[in-house]
């Protein structure tokens, strides 16, 4: 925690509580840097920030209606002397859609004990590692990649209905 107040970063959490929502729920992450996505807590999302005060304040958690929004929709505010550090965790009981938009980033996606419809992955330039440790159920998987290096492990676990894969200069494993 130290080192974090010496370089100016700050490590803070919001809760969301997921109440009445009609399912599925539509959670899209928009985010750069390091990401880690898994199960978290029943009927909860939980968003963890480790970055500059001011990229902190300007990521956000937010629901309206069905949607929840996890991000930043402008990423000019990124300070690259830094890499900033998002853990998000999504409750296992609930019935998703998740898109991810992950730009430049070093990202594991963890889909164990999560029941996602659709899960859709759009990135740029990334290193990244999808698995399922665990039971999970994902109907539909598609991924749209950059330049990117990406590990996708254990994903029988899950058998998708519909795996479509789109990628630029990769280097999928």
């Amino acid at each position: 925690m130290v080192a974090l107040l010496i370089l100016g970063m700050i490590d803070t959490t919001e809760v969301l509580e997921i109440k009445n929502v009609t399912p599925p729920l539509h959670v899209e992450i928009a985010l750069v840097g390091k990401v880690n996505i898994k199960k978290g807590t029943p009927g909860k999302i939980e968003f963890h920030k480790y970055c500059s005060e001011h990229i902190a304040e300007e990521v956000k958690l937010t629901l309206k209606a069905d949607r929840v929004f996890i991000g930043l929709k402008d990423v000019k505010f990124i300070d690259w002397d830094e890499t900033p550090e998002f853990d998000v965790y999504l409750p296992p009981n609930m019935v998703m859609e998740v898109e991810l938009n992950l730009g430049a980033a070093r990202f594991d996606i963890d889909l164990g004990g999560l029941t996602i419809t659709r899960l859709e992955l759009n990135t740029g330039a990334i290193k990244g590692r999808i698995s399922c440790t665990g039971r999970a159920s994902v109907e539909a998987i598609e991924l749209n990649v950059g330049a990117a290096k990406l590990a996708i492990e254990d994903l029988g676990n899950i058998s998708p209905k519909l795996l479509d894969i789109n990628c630029g200069v990769s280097n999928l494993t």
